[in-house]
């Protein structure tokens, strides 16, 4: 499986430049050498400058301001095999996204649609239907997490 990193927002200059939006945590991921996939093609970074959610990146076989603009909005990937393996209780988002919501009665509430990150704890989109549902990423609501079964188990408060 795949895994996406990052977004081909535009061009920077002539050379082949690459402005991004990162989706990862690690900019670690973004270091010369590393192989990524864009359109199912492989490619090795050969210049990156990442500042938190945005970066300036130079990949193999893409040398041009119109190599960039052809692949404007395409989306950065690595294969998940090279993810670092988390701590217990720590999830990353594909795994979440997606996921079905219960609560330990089997109510369903709907599905993960995305996570939105605040100060303190991140917070589930949970979409059923036409009605929309936050649920706050806390131990003391989420009460089981399957990655396996992709259902996510919550005590309602």
């Amino acid at each position: 499986m795949n895994v996406e990193v990052a977004k081909i927002l535009s061009p920077r200059g002539l050379n082949g430049s690459i402005n991004v939006a990162v989706y990862s945590d690690r900019s670690d991921r973004f270091d010369v050498g590393n192989k990524v996939l864009l359109q199912g093609v492989e490619h090795s970074i050969v210049a990156a400058d990442i500042k938190g959610r945005h970066g300036i990146i130079r990949l193999s076989g893409v040398t041009s301001f119109d190599d960039v603009d052809r692949l404007k909005n395409s989306l950065i990937y690595i294969d998940e095999k090279n993810l670092d393996e988390l701590p217990e209780g720590e999830y990353y988002y594909f795994h979440i996204i997606g996921s079905t919501v219960t609560d330990c009665m089997g109510k369903n509430y709907g599905t993960v649609q995305e996570i939105l990150t605040t100060g303190a704890n991140d917070v589930y989109v949970i979409h059923d239907g036409d009605k929309e549902l936050l649920i706050p990423a806390v131990k003391s609501v989420v009460q089981k997490v399957d990655i396996a079964t992709k259902t996510i188990t919550i005590t309602p408060r």
